[in-house]
């Protein structure tokens, strides 16, 4: 989608976006090669909301536009006063293929909100499932480029590289499509949640993980990265694609967003010392059925010895060799600065 057909004065924006394009040109001519053609699958996705009217309206075209493909879109609208759930019931009336979940409950937070719609939306008649935000802007052929790439070399999931961008006009081109390493699941995702697509048999079995570990799941603040790790943990084959698929929206109401920048930096520092960090890894374990693997659960012990060890591996844990470098350095700030036993004492909450 052109960002100034949606009214937004980015021309030099939608310029640097196309020069990005030429730079960061797709190693694999097979996969870069690969053609629109027509999807016969049903898709849905599922979109978290709350407070989201300022962005809706552009994001939902950019889906509903989504060229070679039959989708329905499923919303899930946390207690919002900014008349977001008016104004989806409107478009709802105009397209037959929105459609929202009954609407009343406070979630808080975005991955809550998603784990609500994988378990209140009926996805059997689906073939893939696609997971949504309500403020970026997909391209014309996502999810066409998507689907083809899973059906062709049979993935279970695909998540992309994106291009992050402010209303200011700056752009950054984020990668996440390094080579997957050994156990990188168990402390990264694979891409922003947006960029996600599963086929039915993965989102299926991710579902019953999650009700059946529904309490320890609500926990987990990365829904992206408990999928990610869901596949990886149960051999269900994932494609990190390096063409990006979206323009991946950064603003103040961000609750993730990109990890990068010096604030970014000391809220990781600050979750490492505060043992939050390792916690979210451990609770994806147990939900993923990971922790089943015994190197898995030395590794997440918590002990000074099991954080040396991922420490010396930082190969096995990183996909990229500037999260390895700075993986070090957590491990080294877990040693320094982290009680031992409040770390082992993460293992028996709510297990």
């Amino acid at each position: 989608m052109s960002l100034t057909a949606i009214g937004t004065p980015f021309l030099v924006l939608e310029y640097r976006i196309s020069s990005i394009f030429q730079l960061k040109r797709d190693a694999n001519m097979t996969l870069n090669n690969i053609q629109p053609k027509p999807i016969t699958s049903n898709i849905v996705i599922l979109l978290a909301v709350c407070n989201g009217i300022k962005w809706l309206p552009v994001q939902l075209k950019s889906i509903l536009d989504q060229s070679f493909v039959k989708l329905d879109i499923y919303i899930s609208v946390d207690v919002s006063t900014d008349g977001s759930l008016e104004w989806l019931i409107g478009e709802s009336e105009n397209d037959s293929r929105i459609h929202i979940l009954p609407y009343g409950q406070k979630y808080g937070c975005a991955s809550i909100n998603f784990y609500r719609l994988l378990r209140d939306t009926d996805i059997h008649d689906f073939q893939f499932i696609a997971f949504s935000d309500q403020d970026d802007i997909w391209f014309i052929n996502k999810l066409n480029r998507a689907i083809n790439i899973m059906e062709t070399f049979g993935y279970d999931g695909y998540s992309s590289d994106v291009i992050a961008f402010w209303d200011s006009g700056k752009i950054k081109y984020l990668k996440k499509s390094n080579s997957q390493r050994l156990f990188d699941y168990l402390f990264e995702g694979a891409g922003p949640g947006c960029s996600i697509v599963m086929t039915y048999d993965l989102a299926h079995s991710l579902k019953q993980a999650i009700l059946n570990n529904w309490y320890i799941a609500n926990e987990i603040d990365w829904h992206d990265w408990l999928a990610y790790a869901f596949a990886r943990a149960n051999d269900f084959p994932w494609y990190i694609d390096n063409k990006p698929s979206l323009l991946y929206r950064q603003h103040s109401s961000n609750q993730i967003g990109m990890n990068n920048g010096i604030k970014a930096f000391f809220k990781r520092a600050n979750n490492i010392i505060n043992g939050y960090g390792f916690s979210q890894s451990q609770k994806i374990a147990r939900v993923t059925g990971a922790w089943e693997n015994k190197t898995v659960r030395r590794y997440l012990s918590g002990t000074r010895c099991s954080i040396v060890s991922l420490m010396l591996r930082p190969h096995h844990f990183r996909r990229s060799l500037r999260d390895r470098f700075l993986f070090i350095l957590a491990c080294l700030a877990m040693i320094l600065c982290v009680n031992s036993s409040s770390l082992k004492d993460l293992n028996k909450q709510r297990w």
